[in-house]
């Protein structure tokens, strides 16, 4: 996701609609210079643009700070 590809969507917060990592990037430290991150999340919306792929979603790893999620266990399920 952080290739030379238009994949980012900003323009709800005033951007491009097709920015690739380094313009979402820049734009982020222009319009909001003092941001901070306080949650993150991955979210995958893939069943709504293909509905035979509606839990079809494979990730290797997922890093968000200091955290890595490398398997199944290291999840939160809903109730459990």
């Amino acid at each position: 996701m952080t290739d030379n590809i238009g994949r980012w969507d900003l323009s709800q917060f005033g951007g491009g609609m097709t920015l690739t990592w380094d313009q979402a990037e820049a734009f982020i430290t222009a319009t909001f210079p003092n941001h901070r991150v306080i949650s993150g999340a991955l979210v995958d919306d893939s069943c709504s643009f293909a509905p035979g792929s509606c839990g079809q979603a494979y990730y290797d790893l997922f890093t968000f700070e200091n955290r890595t999620l490398e398997q199944d266990q290291d999840t939160v399920k809903a109730g459990r």
